[in-house]
């Protein structure tokens, strides 16, 4: 299965429903969502842990993944502060200085 047909699957859904937005059938999509999610990470689970060569790294794995994970989480929130400082800050002041004239 090419990368093609995984996108051409998701923009078919999408289409179909926006088409179907208003039948009732389709309130029971977001229970059958989740279900499939928790197969899909059991599946993934049982892979894993089925793979010796990956779960001989495990440690390494581990804590590759957390430096990693803690490396972005702390990359977004200093851009984050730099752009609300850059950007809303600014705007903060420019208003204060027109009340206050």
């Amino acid at each position: 299965m090419n990368m093609f047909t995984v996108i051409g699957t998701m923009f078919a859904g999408a289409i179909l429903g926006y088409l179907l937005k208003n039948r009732k059938f389709l309130k029971f999509v977001p229970n059958g969502t989740m279900i499939t999610i928790i197969i899909l990470l059991f599946v993934m689970g049982a892979e894993i842990g089925g793979n010796k060569e990956v779960m001989g790294n495990i440690v390494s794995l581990g804590s590759q993944g957390v430096l990693i994970s803690s490396a972005a989480t702390l990359g977004s929130v200093l851009l984050s502060w730099v752009v609300y400082f850059l950007v809303f800050k600014s705007k903060t002041s420019e208003k204060k200085e027109v009340d206050n004239e």
